[in-house]
């Protein structure tokens, strides 16, 4: 099976460093550029479409895949829950973090809970693509959620990185494509739009 990764378009919090976890902001107009241009470059043809249910990244699936293939929805797929920090700018959160002995990722969901989370939403989406007897899917998540995903399939042997190990947790960027081949990593966070760039922090 081929499996297509891709984090939801651009959005304003993205634009000005606001921390969003779970918090259902919408795409921007250049998020929503972002998904047409990147829907016109990909390869495969999907049988399926699986999502996360917050509004930046199911827009950003029903954009590429012009609602004709079958969309389902995954809370399990949601970014990670970050707690009182969202709605908060970035640098400002960093700051209030310190000044309590803390980083960003001591608030909100536990990475284990989120990891394990992320993997029983792969586990469910794989069943119901088999079942659905699709040989490509594709999956529109969010940039922290695709790094911990990943980290967390490789850990787990579920999948096997190949040639693309180095790259594990690197940003994954607006609309940056990862593809897994046959239960192997064959391409990771690749931009084939122009997008802002993102790191694992910024959820």
């Amino acid at each position: 099976m081929r499996v297509t990764l891709i984090r939801h378009g651009e959005t304003d919090y993205n634009k000005i460093r606001r921390i969003q976890g779970q918090l259902d902001v919408p795409l921007n107009e250049n998020g929503r550029k972002q998904a047409r241009d990147v829907a016109t470059k990909l390869e495969a043809d999907f049988g399926k479409v699986y999502s996360s249910d917050l509004a930046r990244a199911s827009e950003t699936a029903a954009i590429i895949t012009e609602k004709n293939i079958p969309l389902v929805l995954n809370k399990g797929l949601r970014e990670r829950y970050m707690g009182e920090i969202q709605d908060q700018l970035f640098h400002k959160a960093k700051t209030h973090a310190a000044q309590m002995g803390k980083t960003i990722m001591d608030y909100g969901e536990d990475e284990r809970q989120f990891k394990s989370r992320l993997l029983n939403a792969w586990d469910e989406v794989i069943s119901d693509a088999e079942a659905s007897e699709v040989d490509s899917i594709l999956i529109v998540s969010h940039g922290g959620a695709l790094i911990n995903l990943l980290e967390a399939l490789v850990a787990t042997k579920r999948i096997d990185v190949g040639r693309k190990g180095h790259l594990l947790g690197s940003p994954c960027r607006n609309c940056s494509v990862t593809v897994i081949e046959d239960g192997v990593l064959v391409r990771y966070a690749e931009r084939l739009v122009e997008s802002m760039v993102s790191n694992r922090e910024l959820l």
